[in-house]
């Protein structure tokens, strides 16, 4: 049975308390059986030294072993002993009945020693006041009635005030009064809902200057789920909060400065619109008048004079209503919707086609190509496309042009020809205003056209590209956002 017992993980000892007698202050008992564990854990080296370490330790428990004389119910007692190195030992004795037989009352007697949890969470407990000593946060705890209890030495160096004043609501003297209402009812509309809270607020440190801080707490819980209370921190965002006002302090500097420009150019727009306009069309119409009027009159010279007059006095008035048109594309309100990309290309190449009957293009428009965006904006920027398609294909022996989405994570749109094309070298300044590739008397043009493309898109949310050869064609590529894009 001795071998048997030694089997086991922990300290058993088998106790006869069918007679359980005091000597002087001492109760006496037999142990009939005990295992090497169980004699190692007491300092005994026989039998009858045990009896007399568990005699002196089931002292107030007589009446407990009494009780269990034809009983089957388990009982355990917590007990604290001296090993024979002098250690104190917390124990658990776990007291069953075992037999009953001639009388005599056999009790299994199975002991935990306590002393090595307890160990773990005192060494535990330690370590956490270590590094929240060290922590560079200010750190508190609050148990399951809302009140504090712990500081790390972080705070209480900051407040310049001792943990028995900081504890309960010690720590609310130091905030702000005029942060004190708010803070309180955010940490205790937390605390009800044992939920997780941040809050900003100035807590007075110890050279009694307010220094904002922002406090984050979170609940405690126990191992089975039961609230414990919270646990938070504190950093110093005083100098982060400067920041922040500088920069808000210059992005309001730079929002007034940006409204003055958007006034002045309304403007200037305005002023090009109704100013320039006038003379333009005094010129355009004064040299149209002297060579309907003067026809027989003029030579050949005079008349290709006033022609090229009128043509750049109209000229000029397209690169106004362009120039307008892309302060327009660049301001003003963004009216989303969904937009049928497939069907206003249609219109559009329609009416390309109008002005140019004579001419036989290819057309290849997907169907269904849908995205999100301002109508008329996304208008100007497949007119603008096509446009270019339709005009750069004009030399082409067979022309080809086809609008439709790339396949891929992203919906990439693109309008693809196969007209006169360009070098990539000059990619780069294709989307500035005014910026040509081709001479105005082979396809003219403003150099508008993509500038305001490409400032349509990123209102959007978008981007554009383009990829080209020359000889070979160009195919412009865009995306487009799903939902709602930034204006």
């Amino acid at each position: 049975m001795t071998v048997e017992l030694d089997l086991l993980g922990v300290a058993v000892a088998v106790l006869d308390v069918t007679e359980v007698r005091a000597r002087g202050d001492v109760h006496v008992l037999r142990v009939q059986r005990a295992n090497a564990r169980c004699l190692a854990l007491y300092g005994a080296s026989t039998l009858a030294e045990l009896e007399a370490h568990l005699a002196r330790a089931l002292a107030d428990a007589t009446g407990v072993l009494e009780g269990l004389r034809g009983s089957e119910r388990t009982v355990e007692l917590e007990v604290v002993m001296r090993a024979v190195s002098g250690e104190p030992l917390q124990l658990a004795l776990v007291l069953a009945p075992l037999a009953w037989r001639d009388d005599h009352a056999v009790v299994v007697l199975t002991v935990l020693d306590r002393a090595p949890a307890a160990r773990r969470l005192e060494e535990s407990e330690q370590r956490f006041r270590i590094m929240a000593d060290f922590a560079p946060v200010l750190l508190w705890m609050s148990g399951t009635d809302g009140l504090c209890y712990f500081f790390n030495k972080g705070w209480l160096e900051f407040t310049g005030r001792t943990i028995e004043q900081e504890r309960g609501n010690g720590w609310a003297e130091g905030v702000h009064a005029e942060d004190f209402q708010r803070c309180m009812t955010t940490y205790l509309d937390a605390f009800v809902e044992r939920q997780p809270f941040r809050m900003e607020y100035r807590l007075r440190r110890a050279d009694g200057a307010y220094r904002w801080v922002l406090d984050t707490g979170t609940p405690r819980l126990t191992h089975d789920g039961v609230f414990a209370g919270y646990i938070g921190s504190c950093i110093d965002i005083t100098e982060i909060k400067a920041v922040h006002a500088e920069l808000d302090a210059r992005v309001q500097s730079r929002t007034a400065e940006l409204t003055t420009a958007v006034a002045e150019l309304e403007a200037f727009c305005y002023s090009v619109s109704h100013d320039l306009r006038a003379p333009l069309r005094g010129i355009d119409g004064f040299s149209q008048a002297v060579l309907e009027d003067n026809a027989n009159k003029l030579d050949a010279r005079s008349h290709d004079h006033l022609q090229r007059v009128r043509a750049a006095a109209q000229r000029m008035g397209r690169l106004i209503d362009d120039l307008l048109k892309l302060s327009r594309f660049s301001r003003g309100e963004l009216r989303t919707q969904q937009v049928d990309l497939s069907t206003l290309a249609r219109t559009i190449v329609s009416e390309l086609a109008e002005l140019e009957p004579e001419r036989r293009v290819r057309i290849a428009i997907e169907d269904g190509l849908v995205a999100h965006g301002d109508p008329s904006l996304l208008r100007a920027v497949l007119e603008n496309l096509l446009g270019n398609a339709w005009k750069f294909t004009r030399k082409t022996a067979e022309p080809a042009i086809a609008l439709g989405v790339e396949a891929g994570p992203a919906r990439v749109f693109y309008v693809r020809d196969n007209g006169v094309g360009f070098s990539m070298e000059h990619a780069g300044a294709l989307f500035a205003p005014f910026q040509r590739l081709h001479a105005e008397r082979d396809f003219p043009g403003t150099g508008i056209g993509l500038a305001s493309a490409q400032r349509i898109i990123q209102r959007h949310g978008g981007r554009i590209w383009v990829d080209a050869a020359e000889g070979a064609g160009a195919c412009f590529r865009w995306t487009l956002p799903r939902g709602r894009g930034p204006a």
